[in-house]
């Protein structure tokens, strides 16, 4: 019997409620999130828990967007 190694709790990023779905709707910011490390991503979902509402969230994935557009000729 085969045992299923499961990652270690510490190592799962939690994508909060609507984030995901807000991804979804804007490629742009999808294709940045993908771009990122995951030390990146981790930082990026702590801002993301942070926020308070779905509509500030889907701000906040606009803004992602932006960045997107440029992430390939410079990084900040």
């Amino acid at each position: 019997m085969e045992s299923i190694q499961k990652s270690k709790p510490s190592d799962e990023m939690i994508y909060p409620f609507g984030f995901g779905f807000a991804l979804m709707e804007n490629e742009a910011a999808m294709a940045y999130f993908r771009s990122l490390d995951d030390t990146r991503k981790r930082a990026l979902m702590r801002q993301v828990i942070a926020i308070g509402t779905p509509e500030e969230i889907r701000g906040f994935v606009k803004k992602l967007g932006g960045k997107g557009a440029g992430a390939s000729s410079s990084r900040t």
